[in-house]
């Protein structure tokens, strides 16, 4: 049975809201007891035997708690949930061509405090240009409890050359190629590298905060010309590459919502190293229900060098009865 959304946030990181968050501030994210270290060797188990051996019931019986909540809208919370959405796949057999394996290519995994997330892509036959996927996962007492993800299939037409993820196996027969070298190591190595050492986190979230209220004052481009890197890389399918196509993009957006008709509030942002991930959910009068955004900012030396993106459109009805923030 499938429930509307209600008004009420039911979320493992905190109650109700009251109203919007600025890009600067994030309202998820206290740390459970876990160390990093822990939380990061069960990130890499847990990635290598769901995503790369695709062994789904054995990596959720091993790693995840029986009743964890779920907050991707097609699916019930629990192990139930995923036992449950397996065997509808498996009796839905026109949905796929059983001749060609789902295939995933983990891009990185970051952590923060209870956190750990997991970003890939997936192909699912030669023809399938690609789905982009990042997995928000939370850990407490050794076992993941909470889950959230944004999809985004590939668009047929992009605006830049760069891939959604890093330009690394970039179709199905690639994504094998990958897959079979990454299992053939004893620990899993994503494919765009691991983030740079912890200690670089605090100055990278502080270019990425710069960055948001820089373009609150609605001058965008005096906010990338200040924080956006000359030689910057865009991986987001809808804007072209290098500063001029960010400014570009951000400077049509801002024409188009003048006058506040688009409302951002960010769930959660933190860094790992070099890396900034910001989860937020946009609400404008073309999408009343709103979006889920991920963006994730790659800095070096006091720049953004780097960005990708996943949206996925909030749908009108949800399997666990939570909100996919």
């Amino acid at each position: 049975m499938t429930r509307r959304f209600s008004g009420v946030r039911k979320l493992g990181c905190g109650g109700p809201f009251a109203g919007l968050v600025l890009a600067v501030l994030g309202m998820c994210g206290t740390p459970g007891p876990a160390a990093a270290e822990d939380i990061s060797a069960l990130s890499r188990d847990f990635s290598r035997q769901l995503y790369l051996e695709q062994d789904v019931p054995g990596a959720y019986r091993k790693f995840v708690d029986a009743n964890f909540w779920q907050h991707d809208p097609a699916l019930a919370d629990g192990i139930a949930g995923i036992e449950a959405d397996m065997q509808a796949r498996k009796a839905d057999q026109t949905s796929r061509d059983i001749r060609f394996p789902r295939v995933d290519v983990v891009d990185r995994i970051l952590v923060h405090e209870d956190l750990f997330v997991v970003q890939h892509h997936v192909f699912t036959g030669p023809e399938h240009t690609g789905t982009a996927i990042v997995d928000i996962w939370r850990v407490a007492n050794g076992l993941i409890v909470e889950h959230w993800d944004v999809i985004q299939s590939v668009p047929a037409v992009l605006s830049n050359h760069n891939t959604m993820w890093c330009g690394i196996a970039n179709n199905y027969q690639e994504a094998k190629r990958w897959r079979d070298a990454a299992l053939s190591r004893p620990q899993l190595d994503p494919s765009c590298g691991a983030p740079a050492p912890p200690e670089q986190s605090e100055q990278s979230l502080d270019v990425g905060r710069q960055y948001s209220m820089a373009l609150a004052r609605n001058d965008s481009r005096a906010a990338v010309t200040a924080f956006v890197a000359s030689d910057f890389l865009q991986h987001s399918p809808y804007m072209s590459d290098g500063r001029e196509g960010l400014v570009t993009y951000l400077e049509s957006a801002m024409s188009r919502y003048q006058g506040g008709r688009r409302s951002s509030l960010t769930v959660r942002t933190f860094a790992d190293g070099d890396l900034v991930l910001t989860q937020r959910h946009v609400v404008s009068p073309y999408k009343l229900r709103g979006e889920v955004f991920i963006d994730i900012f790659k800095v070096k030396n006091g720049k953004i060098v780097e960005h990708w993106d996943i949206i996925q459109d909030v749908p009108p009805f949800t399997v666990n009865g939570r909100l996919m923030w």
